[in-house]
């Protein structure tokens, strides 16, 4: 989970373009065209580290919710801060997901070209600055009192009220990838898929075989890594397209290309990884399910 982080973070960190205006030897890209595209990577990219983000910020409420769990059943003085710590970061993190959503429906799902200017400035920095200041990437707990992280997230929660005034039509864009690809419907499916067999092999298998089930949830773990994973990459193809594309149309003005070679190659090869790892977690729950079928039919 750690190296996929990483790369995530290089990759996202790659070079942003800027704006073109003019047509140069027949190949037109207005400034219009490339602030839509700027935009399309800004909502890709905020819905792959929001969704990182949030699943990390989980598992930190998870496990402090185990520690206190254990320090109850010991006797032992319970971390009552940090779990109210850790929870206001996983509501801050729904809050961003549904500024966001609120963002992405104005404008690919509502159009609304009188509201567009309104929340220029939020989409397109101010959000991004809101979030940062209130969750920065961090590995361990980055508040040690409540009070400091509501004041980190005070201007978040403004964003998130501004927002939420306007009365935004249209319907929930649920994964931003599925309005500008068709491969994340692919992976949609795939994962909808893998969800039910589990479903179907829990079942057939013995409701208390704990080990089981373990496996099953980290199985679902790698489907949405790897999903996460090809969606980070094609962001980044679809930056490396918008500098040819401005470059192009921009000999006066070019860009130096983001492409790194070798972080998508190191990004693919431990995508490679994951999936010969998942195959291997198929195989020993197949034949742990077989196992478990014959106990029971020998019985």
């Amino acid at each position: 989970m750690k190296k996929l982080v990483v790369l995530v973070l290089m990759l996202l960190s790659l070079v942003a373009v800027g704006l073109g205006q003019d047509a140069v030897g027949g190949h037109t890209y207005t400034a219009e065209q490339e602030e839509q595209d700027n935009r399309r990577l800004r909502f890709g990219d905020r819905e792959t580290q929001l969704r990182g983000a949030t699943r990390g910020d989980e598992m930190f409420l998870k496990n402090v919710e185990l520690k206190n769990d254990l320090a109850r059943l010991n006797g032992t003085p319970e971390d009552l801060t940090q779990i109210e710590i850790d929870r206001f970061l996983v509501a801050q993190d729904k809050i961003a997901t549904k500024v966001t959503n609120l963002l992405a429906r104005v404008w690919y799902r509502s159009g609304n070209k009188e509201l567009q200017p309104k929340l220029f400035d939020i989409e397109e920095q101010l959000f991004d600055e809101a979030y940062k200041k209130c969750n920065p990437p961090s590995e361990a707990p980055i508040y040690s009192h409540l009070e400091d992280a509501e004041n980190a997230c005070a201007d978040l929660e403004n964003i998130y009220a501004t927002v939420s005034h306007y009365k935004i039509k249209g319907e929930p864009v649920l994964s931003f990838f599925t309005e500008t690809s068709s491969s994340p419907k692919t992976y949609a499916k795939w994962l909808r898929d893998d969800i039910m067999q589990l479903k179907k092999d829990s079942a057939i298998a013995i409701p208390a075989k704990i080990e089981i089930r373990n496996k099953k949830e980290e199985l679902i773990l790698h489907d949405e890594i790897v999903i996460e994973g090809d969606e980070v990459l094609w962001n980044s193809e679809l930056r490396n397209e918008m500098v040819a594309k401005h470059n192009q149309a921009h000999p006066e003005d070019t860009f130096a290309s983001p492409e790194n070679r070798s972080l998508a190659d190191a990004a693919i090869s431990f995508r490679q990884a994951l999936l010969k790892e998942r195959d291997a977690l198929r195989v020993w729950m197949k034949a742990e399910i077989n196992l478990d079928r014959l106990t029971r039919l020998s019985r």
